[in-house]
């Protein structure tokens, strides 16, 4: 490769760039879509610990 076509090809970085930016993005909503079904999965563990408390108590007092 010549001086000149190095300096052409190290002057188009532009789509390596829009890459890596895209690369960040993608990243930064995978870790957020991530902690959205980390929280679900401990909501859906709190309603069905809730749901089990109801069920006893229900059980117990003899309501519906």
């Amino acid at each position: 490769m010549t001086v000149r076509r190095f300096k052409r090809w190290l002057g188009d970085r532009s789509g390596v760039d829009a890459a890596r930016q895209a690369d960040a993005d993608a990243q930064r909503k995978l870790d957020s879509a991530n902690e959205l079904c980390d929280r679900a999965e401990a909501l859906i563990a709190a309603n069905g610990f809730a749901d089990a408390i109801e069920r006893s108590m229900r059980r117990k007092y003899g309501t519906a």
